[in-house]
């Protein structure tokens, strides 16, 4: 849990492009944001204890100390068909940050053979616009986890030794997503050889989880809108939807 003390504050504050909100303690950045209409493009959300954290399929993310919870809130000019292929290029921004890092597709960044970072998009649409609310959720200095989560998590001080700078690394966080940002304007095809350097579960047995049922497949790559390329049978299915789990691969699996 991030507590800043007046200089972090004053810090990020001068370095968002947006407006720049704090709060000890806060259902979800995420929420926060979408509901805040009047915030500028490109604010940043940040608390130091969320209560209601939001992951992916609308599981729970779990606070605990140490941790970092962030919201990039973004208003593009028009909303594309390609947005769905956004939530990897975050993904892709978060592990540039964090060393040694790499990603489960779509978006889990992984350290090691546990996750170490979550990322969850949330928008609001009318027509061709609307906001996007960019929730990243990074295990910074977190010594510990809940049982339930202890063989799936880790967080970048257990990894490496090292205590982390927090709000650097938010900081570096904020630049990356925007970098990518900018970069995605011109397509996902101009990350995703980037992106497929980075993807741990390519080349590997995947089971595919979608109406609780299970298939094997094997991984081949990643598409040109960030679909997954994946072969069953001698034919390659595109899978954009749907759970994808990595067995037998350093134990992770989720």
């Amino acid at each position: 849990m991030i507590d800043l003390d007046k200089n972090d504050y004053e810090k990020i504050k001068n370095a968002v492009l947006g407006s720049f909100f704090y709060y000890d303690e806060i259902e979800s950045t995420n929420t926060e944001a979408l509901n805040s209409e009047n915030a500028p493009d490109k604010s940043l959300f940040l608390a130091k204890n969320q209560t209601h954290g939001k992951g992916r399929k609308g599981r729970c993310w779990e606070a605990s100390r140490g941790g970092i919870y962030m919201t990039v809130l973004v208003k593009p000019k028009e909303i594309t068909e390609d947005i769905s292929a956004l939530t990897l290029a975050v993904g892709l921004a978060v592990s540039r940050v964090i060393p040694k890092s790499q990603i489960k597709w779509p978006n889990d960044v992984i350290l090691g053979d546990k996750k170490v970072a979550g990322i969850l998009l949330e928008t609001k649409i009318t027509g061709k616009t609307g906001v996007i609310a960019i929730g990243v959720g990074i295990n910074a200095n977190n010594t510990s986890f809940s049982e339930e989560l202890s063989e799936k998590a880790t967080s970048i001080r257990l990894f490496s030794g090292e205590k982390q700078n927090e709000t650097e690394l938010v900081l570096k966080v904020y630049n990356e997503i925007l970098k990518v940002l900018d970069e995605f304007s011109q397509g996902f095809g101009k990350i995703r050889e980037e992106y497929i350097k980075k993807c741990i579960i390519l080349n590997r047995e995947i089971t595919v989880v979608e109406n609780s049922k299970n298939r094997k497949m094997y991984a081949v790559g990643i598409g040109e809108k960030g679909e997954l390329l994946a072969e069953c049978d001698g034919e390659i299915e595109r899978i954009t939807f749907g759970e994808v789990s990595v067995r037998g691969l350093l134990g992770y699996c989720l």
